[in-house]
C-alpha cells in the first residue's frame, strides 16, 4: 500500500532536490534516478530552467514535489523505485524532467519525486495540462498509484475517503499513530523551505492549512495549529528547532547559497547524452535556434 501527496514548490527548488538525493537518505546515491534531466542538484536546476524559459507562458510554480510512502517495509529499496518509475511513466506521460529518489533512513520506505513544472515538449504547465476542473492531479495520482501498487500485489486501501488529498493522508497517519505534532512539525519544515523571511513564513503557514499566531510581546510569542488540531501548539513545546528565532535562522540558511546563472549558448548535441535522448536532444535543438535567432537579430542591429 502506498499513500501520496503532491504539492507545488514555488522558492526553494534546490533545496529540496538537495533534500531528496541527500546520499545518507539514498544510500550514497544508489536509489536515485532521472528523466530528461542531470540528477545532481545544481545541474538539474539548471536544466529545469532552461525547459522553462523556452516555455509558453508566465507562472510562480517551479515544479511539483510528490511522496509516495509505502507501509512499513513491504517493498525493497528496488521494488520502490520501480513502482516510482511506473508512476511517473503513467502519471507524467514521459513528458516531463523529473527526479526520483528512494529514502531508506526511516521506518517507511517511501519515494520523493520532483518533477518541472512546465512540460518538456510543449511547454505548457502541468496545472494548465494536468490539473484543471474536475480532473484533479491529486486524485489521478492516487488513482494510478493504488493501481500500480495492485499489479505488484501490494495491499490497497478500498473507498479512500473522497476529498482534497488530506483525509487520505491523515487517515494514513492515524492508522501508524503519527501524532499531530509530528505532522505540524513536518508541514512547518515545509513553510520554512518556501519562505524567504519570517513575515513571508507566516502567510505561507496558511497556504499549508495552519494558523500560526506571533506575538513578540508576550512570553509565548508563537503558536501554531494545523486544520482540524483542537488546540493550538506552543512552538516551544515542539522543539527549539521551532523557536521564533531559530526558524529565522533555518530561512536565512536555506537562501544564503549563491546560484549562478549561465549565459545562453550554443549547445553541444554531439555528446552522448543528446544522441540517446530524443527527449534532451529536441529541447537542445529549439535551445540552438532561440540562440541563433537572437545572434543573428543583434548582428542585424548592429549593421543598421
Amino acid at each position: 500500500m502506498a499513500v501520496t501527496k503532491i504539492h507545488g514548490i514555488k522558492k526553494t527548488e534546490l533545496k529540496s532536490l538537495k533534500y531528496i538525493t541527500n546520499p545518507e537518505k539514498t544510500k550514497d546515491g544508489l536509489y536515485v534516478f532521472s528523466c530528461f534531466c542531470s540528477s545532481e542538484p545544481k545541474q538539474t536546476v539548471k536544466e529545469f530552467k532552461q525547459t522553462r524559459k523556452a516555455g509558453t507562458g508566465r507562472y510562480r510554480t517551479l515544479c511539483q514535489h510528490i511522496i509516495q510512502s509505502f507501509e512499513g517495509q513491504e517493498v525493497t529499496p528496488e521494488e520502490a523505485l520501480q513502482i516510482g518509475q511506473e508512476l511517473c511513466q503513467r502519471f507524467l506521460k514521459s513528458q516531463y524532467q523529473y527526479v526520483i529518489a528512494v529514502h531508506t533512513d526511516t521506518d517507511n520506505i517511501h519515494n520523493h519525486i520532483i518533477f518541472n513544472n512546465v512540460n518538456f515538449f510543449n511547454g505548457k504547465t502541468f496545472e494548465t495540462l494536468e490539473n484543471q476542473g474536475t480532473d484533479r492531479a491529486w486524485e489521478r495520482l492516487r488513482k494510478i498509484s493504488d493501481e500500480i501498487c495492485a499489479e505488484h500485489g501490494l495491499r490497497v486501501i478500498k473507498n479512500p475517503q473522497r476529498s482534497k488529498g488530506k483525509s487520505y493522508y491523515e487517515w494514513d497517519m492515524h492508522r501508524q499513530g503519527i501524532s499531530w505534532k509530528t505532522k505540524l512539525k513536518w508541514e512547518i519544515d515545509e513553510c520554512v523551505k518556501e519562505s524567504h523571511n519570517f513575515e513571508e513564513f507566516l502567510q505561507v503557514c496558511k497556504t499549508h492549512h495552519i494558523e500560526a499566531v506571533y506575538n513578540p510581546e508576550h512570553k509565548i510569542d508563537l503558536k501554531f495549529r494545523m486544520e482540524g488540531q483542537q488546540k493550538f501548539s506552543r512552538a516551544k513545546t515542539l522543539g527549539w528547532y521551532y523557536e521564533t528565532e531559530q526558524i529565522k535562522k533555518r530561512i536565512d540558511l536555506y537562501h544564503s547559497e549563491f546560484v549562478y546563472h549561465p549565459r545562453t549558448r550554443i549547445i553541444d548535441t554531439s555528446q552522448h547524452k543528446f544522441i540517446d535522448s530524443f527527449g534532451l536532444n529536441r529541447w537542445a535543438e529549439i535551445q540552438n535556434m532561440k540562440e541563433a535567432s537572437r545572434v543573428i537579430n543583434g548582428f542585424d542591429k548592429v549593421s543598421g
